[in-house]
């Protein structure tokens, strides 16, 4: 029988990456936005905040079967995976396409030039667990969005597999969603 050491610990994602930034970049910049989006469009990203209870994140926070919980908060969801690495002391593998974002992320993020893996994710948790399935079952009962979006692993390197091509994490330095605030209004991608 495997030691608890050698056992696969899954990393799995609760609630969607990028929501939080997205809801107050659409409120905040809705004027900017409406070049590009309709008012029905960024209405929809209002239903954004009632995803975003505190009581939504501890229900997944107390999902059985967790390891470890982490906040995915400011830096995004790559920064709350360097955290997770940092807390578990070891590498990880984590499959991009799997990261569960809004279509509405993706568009904000795409006008204004900035990644919604790097942008402020409140609502969003990462749960290292060793039975990935239960979890994820438990959350779907509660009527929780979740996915397995990678594994934790021996060594240091973390991983981001994208189709055939991989890059390494970094630490983030700047949540995007203060990078856009700071720069203004006028500083956008055309």
């Amino acid at each position: 029988m495997r030691n608890e050491e050698d056992r696969i610990r899954y990393i799995i994602q609760a609630g969607f990456a990028g929501m939080e930034g997205s809801l107050l970049l659409s409120v905040q910049r809705r004027d900017e936005l409406l070049s590009r989006c309709s008012e029905e469009f960024l209405n929809g990203c209002l239903r954004f905040e009632s995803m975003l209870s505190a009581a939504q994140e501890k229900a997944m926070e107390e999902a059985a079967g967790a390891r470890r919980v982490l906040k995915v908060c400011k830096g995004g969801i790559f920064g709350a995976l360097w955290e997770l690495g940092e807390a578990e002391d070891s590498g990880m593998d984590v499959w991009l396409p799997e990261i569960l974002l809004r279509q509405e992320t993706i568009e904000i993020c795409e006008y204004f030039d900035i990644s919604p893996y790097r942008l402020l994710s409140g609502g969003c948790v990462l749960i290292a667990a060793d039975r990935p399935e239960d979890l994820i079952e438990e959350l779907k009962q509660r009527r929780m969005v979740s996915a397995v979006i990678g594994r934790l692993r021996a060594g240091r390197d973390r991983v981001i597999h994208n189709g055939d091509g991989i890059r390494y994490l970094e630490p983030v330095r700047q949540d995007e969603y203060d990078r856009i605030t700071a720069q203004g209004a006028g500083n956008r991608k055309e």
